[in-house]
């Protein structure tokens, strides 16, 4: 058996699972996932104060990117370094209304922020009922900038 004795990083993520043993009695198992560290990490557009939200890991902030000529919102994150990860989370809006409810998603990858390639596709059906964290399984990428919906 391990005890916490201090903070330990994760910066590839990963999974604790920790319960509490008070003599002979132990409290039911937790589980948190953690995905990778976000610290250096930067949203290139859309610019503006607000859009660090999209990454914050916090599930009460929303984070809205409105469309541009009609088109879709684009999300462009430098990952500051080649990461390697196999899902994408999204964590819909937590306040029943229907502003920033995302339904569909394109993810892309490119090492140059110029040439982009498309990885995943796809919709969140029965996402503005049923607002309960979403993730899109992926290929294995090794990218260090992405493009999301």
């Amino acid at each position: 058996m391990l005890t916490y004795q201090s903070p330990f990083p994760l910066p590839e993520g990963g999974t604790i699972r920790a319960n509490v043993i008070n003599g002979n009695i132990s409290g039911e198992q937790q589980i948190k996932e953690f995905g990778l560290a976000k610290d250096k990490w930067k949203v290139l557009s859309p610019v503006g104060d607000y859009n660090l939200l999209v990454i914050d890991d916090q599930n009460q902030t929303v984070a809205e990117a409105g469309s541009v000529n009609g088109a879709s919102p684009e999300w462009v994150i430098d990952l500051a370094s080649i990461v390697t990860f196999r899902s994408f989370p999204f964590f819909p809006p937590q306040d029943n209304m229907l502003d920033g409810i995302v339904d569909q998603y394109a993810f892309y990858v490119s090492d140059d922020n110029k040439n982009w390639k498309l990885v995943s596709k796809g919709t969140f059906a029965n996402i503005a009922a049923n607002r309960i964290k979403q993730r899109v399984q992926l290929p294995l990428l090794s990218v260090d900038v992405i493009l999301n919906f």
